[in-house]
Protein backbone atom coordinates (compact mmCIF):
# COMPACT_ATOMS: atom_id res chain seq x y z
CA UNK A 1 0.00 0.00 0.00
CA UNK A 2 1.48 3.44 -0.79
CA UNK A 3 2.21 5.74 2.20
CA UNK A 4 -0.15 8.35 1.22
CA UNK A 5 -3.39 5.61 1.05
CA UNK A 6 -1.41 4.75 5.06
CA UNK A 7 -1.95 8.00 6.28
CA UNK A 8 -5.08 8.94 5.04
CA UNK A 9 -6.28 5.46 6.19
CA UNK A 10 -4.69 6.58 9.21
CA UNK A 11 -6.74 9.96 9.40
CA UNK A 12 -10.46 8.47 8.68
CA UNK A 13 -10.25 5.48 10.72
CA UNK A 14 -7.36 5.56 13.56
CA UNK A 15 -6.02 1.96 15.59
CA UNK A 16 -8.67 1.28 18.06
CA UNK A 17 -6.02 1.12 20.72
CA UNK A 18 -5.19 5.37 19.83
CA UNK A 19 -9.36 5.78 20.32
CA UNK A 20 -9.34 3.87 23.60
CA UNK A 21 -11.76 1.54 22.04
CA UNK A 22 -9.68 -1.57 23.37
CA UNK A 23 -9.79 -3.72 26.30
CA UNK A 24 -6.33 -2.65 27.20
CA UNK A 25 -7.07 1.33 26.54
CA UNK A 26 -4.16 3.08 28.62
CA UNK A 27 -3.78 0.28 31.08
CA UNK A 28 -0.27 -0.21 31.38
CA UNK A 29 0.22 -3.74 33.04
CA UNK A 30 -1.66 -5.85 30.34
CA UNK A 31 -0.73 -9.11 29.79
CA UNK A 32 0.66 -8.47 26.04
CA UNK A 33 2.39 -5.27 27.70
CA UNK A 34 4.25 -7.37 30.49
CA UNK A 35 5.48 -9.81 27.56
CA UNK A 36 7.04 -6.54 25.93
CA UNK A 37 8.54 -5.42 28.83
CA UNK A 38 10.55 -8.39 29.80
CA UNK A 39 12.30 -8.07 26.68
CA UNK A 40 14.20 -5.13 28.31
CA UNK A 41 14.93 -7.99 31.58
CA UNK A 42 16.28 -10.11 29.23
CA UNK A 43 18.51 -7.59 27.98
CA UNK A 44 21.23 -7.03 31.25
CA UNK A 45 21.43 -10.38 31.03
CA UNK A 46 22.43 -11.35 27.47
CA UNK A 47 24.96 -8.52 27.25
CA UNK A 48 26.68 -10.33 30.77
CA UNK A 49 26.52 -14.04 29.13
CA UNK A 50 27.75 -12.52 25.92
CA UNK A 51 30.60 -10.57 27.42
CA UNK A 52 31.27 -13.46 29.24
CA UNK A 53 31.70 -15.47 25.84
CA UNK A 54 28.73 -17.51 26.99
CA UNK A 55 27.12 -17.38 23.39
CA UNK A 56 25.38 -21.14 23.83
CA UNK A 57 22.81 -18.95 27.10
CA UNK A 58 22.78 -16.08 24.98
CA UNK A 59 21.35 -17.90 21.87
CA UNK A 60 18.28 -18.86 24.26
CA UNK A 61 17.88 -15.70 26.26
CA UNK A 62 17.87 -14.17 22.88
CA UNK A 63 15.14 -16.66 21.51
CA UNK A 64 13.12 -15.92 24.70
CA UNK A 65 13.39 -12.09 23.38
CA UNK A 66 11.82 -13.38 20.11
CA UNK A 67 9.28 -15.59 21.54
CA UNK A 68 8.03 -12.58 24.06
CA UNK A 69 8.35 -10.57 21.21
CA UNK A 70 5.54 -12.49 18.74
CA UNK A 71 3.32 -13.08 21.45
CA UNK A 72 2.93 -9.88 22.92
CA UNK A 73 1.18 -8.94 19.59
CA UNK A 74 -0.81 -11.80 19.56
CA UNK A 75 -2.04 -11.40 23.15
CA UNK A 76 -3.02 -7.99 22.17
CA UNK A 77 -5.31 -8.80 19.25
CA UNK A 78 -6.51 -11.73 20.75
CA UNK A 79 -7.24 -10.23 24.20
CA UNK A 80 -8.42 -7.15 22.78
CA UNK A 81 -5.84 -5.22 24.84
CA UNK A 82 -3.97 -3.21 22.22
CA UNK A 83 -2.93 0.13 24.05
CA UNK A 84 -0.88 3.29 23.38
CA UNK A 85 1.78 2.09 25.78
CA UNK A 86 2.04 -1.35 24.04
CA UNK A 87 2.25 0.16 20.30
CA UNK A 88 4.77 2.86 21.28
CA UNK A 89 6.75 0.27 23.75
CA UNK A 90 6.59 -2.72 21.21
CA UNK A 91 9.24 -1.06 18.63
CA UNK A 92 10.96 0.77 21.13
CA UNK A 93 12.00 -2.73 22.84
CA UNK A 94 13.00 -3.99 19.56
CA UNK A 95 15.21 -1.70 18.90
CA UNK A 96 16.67 -1.44 21.92
CA UNK A 97 17.08 -5.13 21.44
CA UNK A 98 18.63 -4.90 18.20
CA UNK A 99 20.92 -2.33 18.42
CA UNK A 100 22.51 -3.44 22.29
CA UNK A 101 22.46 -7.32 21.37
CA UNK A 102 24.65 -5.99 18.24
CA UNK A 103 26.68 -3.32 20.21
CA UNK A 104 27.04 -6.23 22.81
CA UNK A 105 28.13 -8.64 19.59
CA UNK A 106 30.59 -6.70 17.79
CA UNK A 107 32.41 -5.84 21.02
CA UNK A 108 32.78 -9.71 21.53
CA UNK A 109 33.72 -9.80 18.32
CA UNK A 110 31.24 -11.89 16.46
CA UNK A 111 30.02 -9.65 14.19
CA UNK A 112 31.92 -6.86 12.23
CA UNK A 113 31.95 -2.84 12.80
CA UNK A 114 30.61 -2.03 9.82
CA UNK A 115 27.13 -3.77 9.99
CA UNK A 116 26.76 -2.61 13.48
CA UNK A 117 27.74 0.76 12.90
CA UNK A 118 24.85 0.73 9.89
CA UNK A 119 22.55 -1.06 12.34
CA UNK A 120 22.75 2.25 14.86
CA UNK A 121 23.04 4.84 12.55
CA UNK A 122 19.69 4.10 11.34
CA UNK A 123 18.07 3.74 14.47
CA UNK A 124 19.84 7.11 15.87
CA UNK A 125 18.84 8.94 12.20
CA UNK A 126 15.31 7.70 12.70
CA UNK A 127 14.49 8.56 16.50
CA UNK A 128 15.97 12.17 15.57
CA UNK A 129 13.93 12.82 12.31
CA UNK A 130 10.82 12.01 13.91
CA UNK A 131 11.38 13.87 16.98
CA UNK A 132 12.63 16.70 14.43
CA UNK A 133 9.67 16.58 12.65
CA UNK A 134 7.01 16.75 15.97
CA UNK A 135 9.30 19.97 17.49
CA UNK A 136 8.47 21.62 14.20
CA UNK A 137 4.72 21.30 14.98
CA UNK A 138 4.22 17.44 12.72
CA UNK A 139 1.91 15.05 14.22
CA UNK A 140 4.14 12.61 16.53
CA UNK A 141 2.49 9.50 14.16
CA UNK A 142 4.88 7.14 13.21
CA UNK A 143 3.24 4.76 10.59
CA UNK A 144 4.59 1.00 9.98
CA UNK A 145 6.64 0.03 6.87
CA UNK A 146 7.11 -3.45 5.22
CA UNK A 147 10.39 -2.54 4.90
CA UNK A 148 10.90 -2.11 8.62
CA UNK A 149 8.54 -4.77 9.51
CA UNK A 150 11.31 -7.13 7.32
CA UNK A 151 14.38 -5.59 8.11
CA UNK A 152 13.73 -6.34 12.23
CA UNK A 153 13.05 -9.90 11.64
CA UNK A 154 16.44 -9.58 9.57
CA UNK A 155 18.51 -8.14 11.72
CA UNK A 156 16.62 -11.07 14.62
CA UNK A 157 17.42 -13.78 12.05
CA UNK A 158 21.13 -12.77 11.67
CA UNK A 159 21.94 -12.14 15.51
CA UNK A 160 20.52 -16.27 16.13
CA UNK A 161 22.39 -17.38 12.93
CA UNK A 162 25.45 -16.21 14.92
CA UNK A 163 24.82 -17.24 17.70
CA UNK A 164 23.82 -20.90 16.46
CA UNK A 165 27.51 -21.54 15.65
CA UNK A 166 28.23 -21.54 19.43
CA UNK A 167 25.03 -23.51 20.12
CA UNK A 168 25.85 -26.59 17.14
CA UNK A 169 29.72 -26.30 17.99
CA UNK A 170 31.00 -25.74 15.09
CA UNK A 171 31.69 -22.74 12.20
CA UNK A 172 29.37 -22.42 9.53
CA UNK A 173 31.38 -21.23 6.58
CA UNK A 174 32.37 -17.93 5.98
CA UNK A 175 30.33 -17.46 3.02
CA UNK A 176 27.18 -17.54 4.41
CA UNK A 177 27.63 -15.80 7.02
CA UNK A 178 29.06 -12.76 5.00
CA UNK A 179 26.19 -12.96 2.99
CA UNK A 180 23.96 -12.72 5.97
CA UNK A 181 25.98 -9.36 7.13
CA UNK A 182 25.39 -8.16 3.76
CA UNK A 183 21.45 -8.91 3.36
CA UNK A 184 21.30 -7.47 6.88
CA UNK A 185 23.13 -4.14 5.79
CA UNK A 186 21.03 -3.97 2.28
CA UNK A 187 17.55 -4.39 3.85
CA UNK A 188 18.92 -1.98 6.67
CA UNK A 189 19.71 0.76 4.20
CA UNK A 190 16.82 0.32 2.46
CA UNK A 191 14.44 0.62 4.96
CA UNK A 192 15.63 4.11 5.88
CA UNK A 193 14.88 5.28 2.07
CA UNK A 194 11.29 4.19 3.01
CA UNK A 195 11.04 5.93 6.17
CA UNK A 196 12.50 9.19 4.56
CA UNK A 197 9.78 9.26 2.01
CA UNK A 198 7.18 8.66 4.87
CA UNK A 199 8.46 11.15 6.19
CA UNK A 200 8.08 13.84 3.77
CA UNK A 201 4.54 12.54 3.21
CA UNK A 202 3.83 13.21 6.59
CA UNK A 203 5.07 16.99 6.15
CA UNK A 204 2.60 16.62 2.44
CA UNK A 205 -0.40 15.13 3.83
CA UNK A 206 -0.43 17.24 7.98
CA UNK A 207 -0.73 20.39 8.55
CA UNK A 208 1.59 21.60 11.43
CA UNK A 209 0.21 21.46 15.23
CA UNK A 210 -2.52 18.85 13.69
CA UNK A 211 -3.28 15.75 15.01
CA UNK A 212 -4.10 12.73 13.33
Amino acid sequence: MKPTKIIEQYKSAPPRWLKDETGGGKRIFTLPNLFTFSRFVILPFFVYFVLNRKFQVAFWLILIAGAADILDGLLARALGQQSAIGAYMDPVADKATLVIAYATLWYAGQIPLWLFAIIAARDVGLMLGILGLQLVGYPPAIFPSWAGKINTNIQFYTLFFVLLQHVLMFSINRIIVAAAFYITAASTILSVFIYVWRGYVVMKLFPKDANP
